[in-house]
């Protein structure tokens, strides 16, 4: 949240594993809820309707101490909150499960009774765990005995707290914590990109609670709008993954062994006979941009989860668009062959300039479609789908291949 780097270690610890408990609710609750930050919870969920479901206090010790003690004042202080919610109004009427969440391990006390829930308890059993809480905190110290002497004149609402309490245990710090381990288990993501993922959403709902907050208000967030965000964020940490792959697949396919065996193939050839093979620098790129596209196919089909039929299709669209603009440049021409060659090379340059997207990644690298109209070039080698020369099929069928 806005301000969080410079307060008090104890203070961003907390506003960390709050924002990462209220992110964990975000990933587990319905597409048309919503998930609050000190609304007035520290984290609630509330349905479509505005009706409550989970009420959610968070406790955070940056010394491994836990707050939730049978005569711990945090504990207390909770249980004096829900109680009084159900005393005001606030929680009347509601079925909501009532959360005390502490990212320390709780090992002993009558809370520990409280972690593992199956809510078919018998109404004995929610009535001895109330007057065994009520009687850990007899002779209570200062600071806990104005909410012990509120729950005993509360204890109709104090009872209907503890019959929907649970308490979550364990560290939300770290990737080990329980809380992450769940988070990770949750998002979407491969292991390469679910740091990133995790960072940017974090980093999003930072902002987004910040910036109600610092003008007093509860931060309420649309699930559809974390969705949303969450997929942005999910292909960015796919792309990000990617180009580290591409980084490394390109040093290894453009070498000039890998070129040589390449030098002779049909979308070369094609080159030469629009005169193109005059330059250098012509050759090279539509040769790294074959090599390359061979590569990014493979990489994105492995790690991109995109299947290969995706790219079949995408290549129809690129021929679909080469096709417009040979049309366009290769209709009603002169015979002479100067003419079809200067033709030839505009198709070329023009068809070098697409930009035909990859669904899921938005707008590819230039090689990307370059690469395509390159391997479209190159096959079939007796009859390739697109081309450069106003009569590149019957070129393919003579051209015997020697450059």
């Amino acid at each position: 949240m806005s301000g969080a780097s410079h307060a008090a270690p104890g203070l961003v610890a907390a506003i960390q594993f709050q924002l990462k408990r209220a992110l964990l609710h975000l990933l587990t609750s319905d597409a048309d809820s919503f998930v609050g930050i000190k609304a007035p919870w520290d984290i609630g969920v509330f349905g479509k309707d505005g009706k409550l479901l989970k009420a959610e206090e968070d406790k955070n010790s940056i010394i491994g101490l836990s707050q939730l003690g049978d005569r711990h004042e945090g504990l207390w202080k909770s249980l004096r909150n829900y109680t009084a919610a159900f005393f005001d109004g606030r929680l009347s009427g509601y079925g909501a499960k009532l959360t005390i969440c502490t990212n320390v391990k709780i090992t002993s006390g009558w809370t520990a009774d409280f972690i593992v829930r199956t809510w078919d308890e018998a109404d004995e059993w929610v009535e001895a765990r109330a007057k065994a809480l009520l009687k850990a905190g007899a002779n209570p110290s200062a600071s806990i005995k104005p909410h012990v002497e509120y729950f005993k004149n509360h204890s109709a609402e104090f009872l209907r707290v503890v019959r929907n309490l649970v308490i979550i245990e364990g560290s939300a710090v770290g990737k080990d914590g329980k809380t992450s381990q769940e988070i990770y288990r949750l998002l979407r993501s491969k292991p390469g990109e679910q740091e990133y993922v995790l960072e940017a959403l974090m980093g999003w709902l930072g902002e987004y609670a910040g910036d109600h907050i610092s003008r007093g208000e509860p931060a309420l967030i649309p699930v559809s709008a974390f969705n949303a965000r969450y997929r942005d964020e999910l292909n960015r940490g796919r792309q990000l993954r990617l180009l580290g792959r591409l980084e490394k697949d390109f040093a290894e396919a453009l070498t000039p062994q890998r070129k040589k065996r390449h030098a002779h193939d049909t979308f070369q050839r094609q080159l030469r006979w629009v005169g193109l093979h005059q330059s250098p620098d012509v050759l090279e790129q539509a040769m790294e941009d074959f090599l390359k596209y061979e590569v990014a196919v493979t990489a994105y089909a492995e790690d991109g989860s995109i299947d290969r039929r995706q790219f079949s299709d995408r290549e129809g669209d690129v021929q679909g668009r080469w096709r417009v603009i040979f049309n366009q440049e290769c209709f009603s021409l002169p015979k002479d062959e100067e003419s079809k060659v200067a033709a030839g090379r505009q198709v070329f340059h023009r068809a070098a300039l697409l930009d035909v997207p990859l669904e899921g990644f938005g707008p590819c690298e230039a090689y990307f479609t370059r690469g395509a109209l390159q391997h479209l070039a190159n096959a079939p080698s007796d009859e390739p789908r697109v081309g450069w020369h106003p009569e590149y099929k019957a070129l393919a069928k003579q051209d015997d291949g020697a450059i």
